[in-house]
C-alpha cells in the first residue's frame, strides 16, 4: 500500500493523507498496481518535497509540498499505436499457436471470443487450422506498455473461413 511505501521511505502518514486530497491523486495513490513507479524527493528523514507517479498510462503527475499548499504539475505523454500483424498454424492449442507468433494472452482470447459463435475452440480445433490477425500495441517514449485492440481477424477451421473486422474500442 501507499501506505507501507510512505512508512519505508521515513514519511508520515498525515503527509500522504493531505496528498491524497490533491485532485486525481486518490485512485492512482490509493489503487496501486505492479510495476506502478513512484519518485520522491525527500531532502531531510522525514520532510517530503515532491512526489511523482504514473495517474495513468498518457500521463505522469508531480505533487510539490509548498508550506500548506500542494501544486500539481500534469506532464501529458504521447501514446502511440503501432499495427503489427501475426499469422499462425494450429499445431496443439490457441494458446500455443499464438505465443508462438508473439501474440499476448489477452489477444489470443479476443480472438477466441470473436470467433465463438463460429468456432467452438474446444472441440472443433484441428492440427493445421490457421489463423491471421491485424492488432495493435500501444507503446510510450519507445516502450511497449501493453497489446491494444485487434482490429482484423481470419480463422480458417477444418477448411472453412471466418473472418471478421473488429470495430476500434474507445
Amino acid at each position: 500500500t501507499m501506505g507501507d511505501i510512505f512508512e519505508s521511505q521515513g514519511l508520515s502518514a498525515a503527509v500522504l493523507h493531505r496528498l491524497l486530497e490533491a485532485p486525481g491523486a486518490r485512485e492512482p495513490l490509493t489503487r496501486i498496481r505492479a510495476g506502478a513507479q513512484f519518485s520522491f524527493d525527500i531532502p531531510q528523514p522525514g520532510q517530503l518535497r515532491a512526489m511523482q507517479f504514473e495517474r495513468d498510462e498518457a500521463s505522469r503527475v508531480v505533487l510539490t509540498l509548498d508550506g500548506d499548499k500542494i501544486r500539481q504539475d500534469v506532464q501529458e505523454r504521447t501514446l502511440q499505436r503501432r499495427i503489427q500483424m501475426a499469422s499462425g498454424t494450429i499445431e496443439g492449442s490457441l494458446f500455443g499457436a499464438g505465443a508462438k507468433v508473439g501474440l499476448s494472452h489477452g489477444a489470443i482470447a479476443e480472438m477466441a471470443k470473436v470467433f465463438g459463435y463460429d468456432i467452438d475452440f474446444a472441440q472443433d480445433l484441428r492440427v493445421g487450422d490457421r489463423f491471421n490477425v491485424v492488432y495493435e500495441e500501444v507503446y510510450r517514449d519507445g516502450e511497449r506498455l501493453r497489446a491494444g485492440d485487434l482490429l482484423a481477424a481470419t480463422f480458417v477451421n477444418q477448411g472453412t473461413r471466418s473472418e471478421s473486422m473488429l470495430v476500434r474500442r474507445a
